[in-house]
């Protein structure tokens, strides 16, 4: 059984330059979806866009395999297939595989890796190798990812590409920002060579399944496939098809790793004194907050059989709390009723004896 699966459908106008020279006005759908299981994910999304007189479709898939964590250590396997087709009847098609190592701490972690595959633009296949590292860090809502891309496309094309990415999701606003930067392969032959791009998304969602989307940026030249760089302006909708981590409730409730499930349970030991249980065999860490802890993160021990435990100072009554694993989102724990915080969020009910 799936432990999360996510999926959305984005209706958009966009404004499009080409290699600032060429301007088009695109209306498009993009559907796309995820699931996670403890130690795998797949994810994958479709865009069609019509332009004037003319239509283009592209659309990914990736899938990824874990292995258990060790010491905050684990590998993954990962496959991407993806392509494009437009009406004048080009197409293009990648195919890609890569292997990873992560080390992985509650609030910061590494990795690296290395992939190889081959990529098409509707005329010549040529291979392609690219190596790759980096380190995130996040707390509460927010996170940055930091990364490097050494890239060799048919060993007569080689450039590397650094991004830094960040996030801050928080109740009803979501926002992502994207900075990139190129050294190495320049083609005259394609207009456009930015050797740096950024791009900015902000989502606010106005019911727990629609939001209003706005976008804008720049995105860099494909090397693999010619394509020329460019900037974009969209705004459009987008329609959530399950329940957002925000929405969900005590016997539907999703953590964000794909290392990670949990069971939860709340036993007094002492007058005064209560110990949360958290069992998630597969995560790296468990963290929890509320009024227990006067809303400061504690982090969990870990005991035998995947269970992490707390010892708390508690008087009887009510409390709120929410979990986090692996350092992602903060969500109410499994089995308890759910009541929305100040912020939009939702918080665990827990009543201590």
């Amino acid at each position: 059984m799936a432990q999360r699966v996510t999926s959305s459908i984005d209706l958009q106008e966009t404004r499009l330059r080409y290699a600032d020279t060429v301007d088009a006005n695109a209306t498009g759908i993009t559907p796309s979806v995820r699931v996670d299981w403890n130690l795998a994910s797949i994810s994958a999304y479709g865009t069609y866009a019509h332009l004037p007189n003319a239509w283009s479709a592209d659309g990914s898939a990736t899938a990824s395999v874990f292995t258990p964590t060790r010491r905050g250590w684990s590998g993954e396997l990962a496959g991407t297939l993806g392509g494009s087709t437009h009406e004048d009847g080009t197409r293009t098609a990648a195919v890609t595989g890569a292997g990873r190592l992560h080390l992985d701490g509650a609030n910061a972690g590494v990795w690296l890796g290395a992939g190889a595959g081959t990529t098409s633009d509707g005329f010549v296949w040529r291979g392609i190798r690219q190596g790759e590292g980096g380190l995130w860090v996040g707390s509460g809502p927010g996170s940055l990812t930091l990364a490097v891309f050494p890239t060799s496309v048919d060993d007569s094309i080689r450039y590397t590409d650094l991004s830094a990415q960040g996030s801050w999701h928080s109740g009803r606003l979501e926002l992502d920002a994207l900075l990139g930067s190129r050294a190495g392969a320049h083609l005259p032959t394609i207009a456009s060579n930015a050797t740096t791009w950024g791009s900015a998304t902000a989502a606010f969602w106005i019911f727990s399944r629609a939001a209003i989307i706005a976008s804008g940026g720049t995105y860099p030249v494909d090397y693999t496939q010619g394509f020329p760089g460019g900037r974009f302006a969209s705004i459009g909708v987008r329609i959530a098809l399950t329940h957002r981590p925000a929405d969900a409730s005590a016997t539907d409730v999703a953590f964000p790793s794909a290392n990670a499930t949990a069971d939860f349970r709340v036993d007094p030991i002492a007058r005064g004194m209560t110990v949360i249980h958290v069992h998630a065999p597969n995560a790296r860490t468990v963290e929890m907050m509320g009024d227990l802890t006067a809303w400061q993160p504690r982090r969990l021990s870990r005991g035998s059989g995947g269970w992490y435990t707390v010892a708390l100072a508690a008087t009887p009554g009510s409390s709120q709390l929410v979990l986090r694993i692996d350092g992602g989102e903060w969500n109410p724990p499994p089995g308890l009723p759910t009541v929305r915080d100040e912020f939009g969020g939702m918080t665990g009910v827990v009543v201590i004896q």
